[in-house]
């Protein structure tokens, strides 16, 4: 389903970035997804709402806001 969908994303961008900053180490890819799963259920706990829906209604109050 849709949400699903953008959990898989989220985690993937996330884990994707993570690998980029730490200079592109191999054999690092389970390490950084489960940081990111983490990450990700960390949010959503503190944040009440899934991550990627968050930051999508932040994006649209400001452009909202700025208009």
């Amino acid at each position: 389903d849709y949400e699903e969908q953008m959990r898989i994303r989220w985690i993937r961008e996330n884990a994707y970035f993570r690998w980029i900053n730490e200079g592109y180490p191999d054999q690092q890819h389970v390490r950084h997804w489960r940081e990111a799963v983490q990450e990700y259920q960390d949010l959503e706990r503190t944040l009440g709402e899934a991550p990627w829906a968050a930051v999508r209604l932040e994006r649209y109050r400001t452009f909202n806001r700025d208009q």
